[in-house]
């Protein structure tokens, strides 16, 4: 499983793209939401096998709580594709 940040546009975006390809289980965040969906969209559409976006501004939040919630969502199998 990878963890990209800045996801949704510009290297980041290639980022994804490039584990796409490689059938990476992906969880991407970004400050912009609509972009990161367009993302989400994208990589399910060229066989993600497991993708969950999550919006979020990493400089501003608290990040022990996002690792929380990230984990779980892990353990639950809520995540996209």
């Amino acid at each position: 499983m990878v963890l990209v940040v800045g996801a949704s546009k510009g290297i980041g975006r290639g980022i994804v793209m490039g584990f796409v390809q490689e059938h990476c289980r992906i969880v991407a965040i970004a400050r912009l939401d609509g972009l990161l969906q367009a993302v989400k969209e994208e990589a399910i559409q060229k066989g993600a096998v497991f993708f969950d976006a999550e919006e979020c501004d990493i400089m501003r939040s608290d990040t022990k709580e996002l690792e929380l919630k990230l984990r779980v969502e892990m353990v639950r199998g809520n995540g996209g594709a």
